[in-house]
């Protein structure tokens, strides 16, 4: 989050409550994907979903449900289904919806405008640790590309897979000391973005259990972690 959150708490909007999450869900291409992603945010009762890896092919906007829920998404045109970025909202939120700016299939933002001014969304997918470095360096280019058309006094936030491990180690203005386990260099180099935009990196602000702290689960291995 950009400007509005200093590491010690949070700004509370007056009235206001917005529940927001993100979810890499490994492919929504298929039949049933995407009623199954739609249940779950209903059950979670989730307002704005950000979501990595759709592996959708283009980019656009869609009711997608009878409650009138929409989803902004931004793909590419390979016929292999890789990567791809998108964002639910329900009815209420689609209303204020001011504007949606498919970057590319890793990136994407909506702008939503509220009693309080603008807040800018933007949805990530970062390229996997296999992947090469000028990649990563490119991926975070075109953020600060999308950031330079934001204004300073909107409410930015940035959600995501930024497949990097920040861990537990405080970082004064970015990071809290709630995170989990050890940074990574996709980490430091998390932090170094964050650092140079004047981010903090919300998630490790919040003391929980460390249960909850997990955002992550390797396949068949039971290895958990926060990323």
């Amino acid at each position: 989050s950009r400007q509005t959150f200093n590491g010690q708490g949070v700004r509370r909007i007056s009235g206001s409550a917005m529940m927001i999450a993100t979810w890499n869900v490994r492919s929504m291409f298929g039949d049933g994907r995407l009623e199954n992603v739609l249940k779950e945010m209903k059950r979670m009762k989730i307002n704005l979903l950000g979501i990595s890896d759709t592996r959708w092919i283009g980019s656009g906007s869609k009711v997608v449900d009878e409650e009138g829920n929409m989803i902004y998404y931004s793909g590419n045109n390979d016929r292999r289904h890789l990567y791809g970025v998108a964002i639910i909202v329900d009815k209420e939120i689609r209303k204020s919806i001011e504007s949606f700016t498919p970057i590319s299939d890793r990136i994407m933002m909506i702008k939503i405008k509220t009693k309080i001014g603008y807040t800018n969304v933007i949805q990530v997918y970062a390229p996997t640790a296999d992947k090469a470095d000028e990649e990563i360096e490119a991926f975070y280019q075109d953020i600060k590309t999308v950031l330079a058309t934001t204004k300073k006094h909107d409410i930015t936030m940035i959600l995501g897979d930024f497949n990097a491990k920040v861990g537990e180690l405080a970082v004064e203005g970015v990071t809290g000391s709630f995170g989990l386990g050890d940074r990574n260099e996709r980490g430091d180099r998390l932090v170094e973005f964050c650092q140079n935009e004047e981010m903090v990196i919300t998630n490790t602000t919040f003391k929980l259990c460390k249960r909850r702290l997990y955002t992550w689960s390797a396949p068949g291995d039971g290895i958990n972690g926060n990323i």
